[in-house]
């Protein structure tokens, strides 16, 4: 019996680092209520308010999508359970792309909690858009494709061969043993997920047991290469004038008031010192 525990780690531990986590990876089933207070993994009462203990992430697979008022999509979780989910995009910048949502596709959701609707369904609402990305892939393909990303010596995407050298030019992160195989991955996967390949990779890589506090990890973070995410620490705040992103920050003025003007009152993220004393190219 003592031979048998330090395997049981181990297996813990690479588990983790996949889809089969069921701890990181919930199926819909053992996912909280959002009228709970408490959950055994993820929620604490705490005196008159409700402490995340830790990230998770819910994987579905499209089985129908709809329109009324909003996006409603038909998901099957792992177990093959079907609900429904009713998403929130308002800007064009959300990590939940209307081109995106195709049968087939699978939507990785982080922290969702259980919802009851008027009709007596039970699903999910999703209020916040960028806690929400759509992989143009099925779900057994993105397992396989998150397996060989965890792989160590990286294997061939291809053809599974260990100690693959080349990688794709595009992403950096798909490996191959050589050419034939990655021209055959390519027509058969990766040109869909190549572009999706560093949210695939930094989701895997996430730290599931940092407790959100505040800072709950959506796709726009994880869609930042991991150097970037450590030395700037945290994503700029999103503002009601609509920046989020680099792109839309170099905007001529804010018409929030107060602390909530982003121009007057940048997150710390955005200033120079807190990305290597470069320059920011949110400000300046």
């Amino acid at each position: 019996e003592g031979e048998d525990e330090p395997t049981a780690k181990v297996d813990c531990l690479c588990s983790a680092m996949s889809f089969d986590s069921t701890i990181n990876f919930p199926a819909f089933e053992q996912l909280p209520d959002e009228d709970d207070f408490s959950h055994p993994s993820y929620l604490a009462d705490v005196g008159d308010c409700c402490l995340l203990l830790r990230h998770w992430c819910l994987m579905a697979e499209i089985v129908d999508v709809s329109m009324f008022i909003r996006p409603r999509l038909t998901l099957r979780d792992r177990l093959g359970k079907l609900f429904n989910m009713h998403m929130h995009v308002t800007h064009s910048t959300s990590t939940s792309r209307l081109d995106d949502m195709q049968i087939g596709n699978v939507v990785a959701v982080m922290c969702p909690e259980q919802h009851s609707f008027m009709d007596y369904t039970v699903g999910i609402k999703q209020k916040q858009e960028d806690t929400a990305y759509i992989f143009r892939s099925n779900m057994s393909t993105l397992t396989k494709e998150a397996d060989s990303l965890s792989a160590s010596p990286p294997c061939c995407f291809g053809c599974g061969a260990p100690c693959a050298a080349q990688s794709c030019k595009a992403c950096g992160l798909a490996y191959y043993c050589g050419d034939v195989c990655r021209l055959k991955h390519w027509d058969a996967i990766h040109k869909c997920l190549c572009s999706q390949m560093l949210v695939l990779h930094n989701l895997v890589q996430l730290d599931f047991d940092r407790v959100p506090g505040g800072d709950l990890a959506d796709f726009c973070e994880l869609a930042r290469p991991i150097s970037t995410l450590s030395s700037c620490g945290h994503l700029p705040r999103p503002c009601a004038c609509g920046f989020q992103e680099s792109d839309l920050a170099n905007s001529d003025d804010c018409p929030m008031l107060g602390v909530e003007n982003h121009r007057d009152f940048p997150p710390a993220a955005c200033l120079p010192e807190s990305c290597g004393g470069g320059v920011s190219r949110q400000f300046f």
